[in-house]
This record gives C-alpha cells, structure tokens and sequence, in this order.
C-alpha cells in the first residue's frame, strides 16, 4: 500500500461522496487510533486520520487524482513485506 500524507488537507471530491464511509479503527498493531475511509461501493482504501495528530490526512496515492510522482521515501511494518517487494531506500541523515 502506498500512502501519501498531508497536514490540514480538504478533500475534494470529484464525484462519488456519498459514497465515502468512514470507520473507527481502536485496534490498531501501532496502537494509534485510526478513522478510516474507504469507497462503499467496492470498498477500495482512500484514505485515513488519525486521533493522536489531528489535521494529518494519509490518502491512498491510488486515491488521488494527479499526475505527480511519488516515489515511496520509507516503509512502515517492513516485517510485513512480501517477498516479492524490494526494499525501500532509506536516506541516510
């Protein structure tokens, strides 16, 4: 999954609002409590907030409508990734 965040984002929905549902995520592995959106109609992830870092909005890239690049900088959950998925570069600082 490839996220991109943003602080104090709208969102502007191109169609399909009414659509959009929204859970309550307690259960989380980082123990964050999560508000997760996602498409009623085919259940695709849009996107999520979160309670611990309020205006903080991390979309599914997949989501947005944009021709930007983005190239993942960090992983999350590294345990978690599949073999078949290369490792992400992590800058040095």
């Amino acid at each position: 999954m490839h996220n991109t965040r943003f602080m104090k984002a709208t969102i502007d929905y191109q169609s399909g609002a009414n659509l959009v549902k929204t859970f309550d995520d307690g259960d989380t592995k980082s123990g964050t409590h999560l508000y997760r959106s996602f498409c009623s109609n085919c259940g695709s992830s849009l996107f999520l907030r979160s309670a611990a870092v309020p205006g903080l909005l991390v979309a599914q890239c997949s989501a947005l409508d944009d021709n930007e690049p983005r190239k993942p900088k960090f992983e999350l959950f590294e345990d978690d990734r599949k073999p078949w998925l290369s490792k992400v570069s992590t800058p040095k600082l």
